[in-house]
């Protein structure tokens, strides 16, 4: 696919560096600091793991020429892997093994695999995207492979003060190859108070490949094509002197497909039934009463007390989350005693999330002591919907009407309770030891569930009760435990070793 483009911003070139003893595409070297590895600002040199900071300018440049956030990562990040393009985070993996993503240290992964972690947020109000490499006690097991932690922007300078891009893209390859982009932000920042709202909203068209045929829509993940998202949020904080600091944002992200061409099945979904790809095409028509997206609800406040509690620093952070994915209408076969027959449904995928999260760390001189503990609750639903059989088979699988809304998966409830200490020491000033050890608590409940496939043929008329799958509860522990040997050759140069254990 290529397209030429014309834009209008506050765009400039970036950086990206990683902290190996290859290091630094970067002028600033790794005394930077950093939040991923330990949930407080931490300089780079004093981390035994590779990390990778993509700054804003970076990112922009990036977004400029049309790539989504989850293939600049896959660019710029090695041994990223994140699988299939579009919306999902589905085969997303760091080094063959489970990623956590989050935003400002809120995660957003969820019970169930397949969610959208990377579409979450519009690039204009990223400040960098940090990336750690490998396992970490004060993260746990969810996040074996890496972490990466998306920092949004706050004020750069006192006053106030405002952001504004403005943009088109184009192909010229037909009438709707076209994305449109604007955002605006206003900032205010004095002496104790920091604030910022920013406002983003993109509206993308179709994608035609280099043959000049459009490429077709991703009916399994969704994709996006014809995708309109707007993101809007609002961060603020507040010094109350030295010692003391809060601060607090929220979130509303909501990224769907608008438009009304989309993937034709064939007349009576010919290509599903007869297995026949010829048959697909890209027609005008397409239309659903359901979201083809995701809608996300998103907010934090933190406290930050520095030297208090006989000289320890202490962060606690509140998160919760409301997430609502919608999948696209996807044909499938109900199966009946003499017969099989076509029809057409979609998912919906929901998850509510809170979590209270404390960390306290102190330092004697060369040895440094970070503990916490970890609460986090968190529900999942699934329905879906049964389109008119009718209209979707006289209209190729471009019309979709609901008829009946069922359970698609039973509904779920975690709760985990972990609790994590992470120490370092300088045996001289060069080198450095450390080790931590988390353990962490999970319950799950699932509720009794009549299968989505019994649910359909009963709704169709075939047959008049079904006999619920018990649900059931479980518990059980995890332990990580980690260790790791530093040494700092200089500023640019340091050579070290990590293991883990789970």
């Amino acid at each position: 696919m290529k397209k030429q483009y014309a834009f209008i911003g506050l765009l400039a070139s970036g950086l990206l560096f990683s902290q190996t003893v290859k290091d630094s595409v970067t002028s600033k070297g790794i005394e930077d600091v950093v939040i991923v590895a330990s949930r407080k600002p931490t300089k780079i040199s004093e981390i035994p793991g590779t990390v990778w900071v993509v700054q804003k300018e970076k990112i922009q440049e990036q977004a400029k020429s049309g790539v989504p956030i989850k293939e600049m990562l896959s660019i710029l990040i090695p041994s990223m892997d994140i699988g299939p393009q579009g919306r999902t985070n589905y085969g997303q993996n760091m080094r063959g093994r489970s990623a956590l993503v989050m935003i400002d240290g809120v995660s957003l992964n969820s019970i169930r695999a397949i969610s959208r972690q990377l579409d979450a947020i519009d690039p204009f109000n990223i400040e960098r995207i940090e990336v750690l490499s490998g396992a970490s006690s004060i993260y746990g097991g969810n996040a074996t492979g890496g972490i990466i932690n998306i920092i949004t922007k706050t004020p750069s300078k006192k006053g106030i003060s405002g952001e504004t891009e403005l943009g088109i893209r184009t192909g010229f390859m037909g009438k709707d190859d076209h994305d449109f982009r604007a955002a605006q932000a206003i900032s205010a920042k004095g002496e104790k108070f920091f604030g910022r709202l920013g406002v983003a909203y993109q509206q993308n068209g179709g994608v035609y490949g280099a043959n000049q045929k459009q490429l077709f829509t991703d009916i399994t993940q969704t994709d996006l094509q014809y995708n309109q998202s707007i993101d809007i949020l609002a961060t603020g904080g507040y010094q109350f002197n030295n010692k003391h600091k809060i601060t607090a944002s929220l979130q509303y992200y909501n990224s769907k497909f608008n438009g009304d061409r989309s993937l034709y099945l064939g007349e009576n979904l010919g290509a599903f039934i007869k297995r026949d790809g010829s048959l697909l095409e890209m027609r005008d028509g397409f239309s659903s009463d359901k979201n083809v997206g995701t809608e996300r609800y998103m907010g934090t406040v933190a406290y930050t007390g520095n030297n208090i509690l006989g000289g320890q620093d202490l962060y606690v952070q509140f998160a919760t989350r409301a997430e609502k994915l919608g999948f696209y209408p996807f044909p499938g076969n109900l199966k009946l005693q003499t017969k099989t027959i076509p029809y057409m449904s979609s998912s919906q995928q929901d998850t509510y999330y809170s979590g209270l999260k404390a960390l306290l760390s102190k330092s004697w001189r060369g040895l440094n002591v970070t503990y916490g503990v970890d609460v986090d609750f968190e529900k999942f639903e699934g329905t879906q919907s049964i389109y008119d059989v009718a209209k979707t088979m006289s209209s190729g699988g471009l019309i979709n009407e609901t008829m009946f809304t069922l359970g698609r998966y039973p509904t779920n409830r975690s709760q985990s309770y972990a609790g994590y200490v992470q120490a370092k020491y300088n045996i001289i000033p060069k080198l450095q030891i450390n080790g931590g050890v988390r353990y962490q608590n999970i319950k799950v409940k699932v509720d009794d569930f009549v299968g989505s496939e019994q649910q359909t043929q009963i709704t169709a008329g075939y047959g008049q009760s079904a006999s619920a799958i018990p649900g059931g509860e479980s518990s059980y522990n995890v332990t990580l435990a980690n260790a790791g040997l530093l040494y700092k050759f200089n500023e640019h140069h340091q050579v070290w070793g990590h293991s883990h254990k789970e």
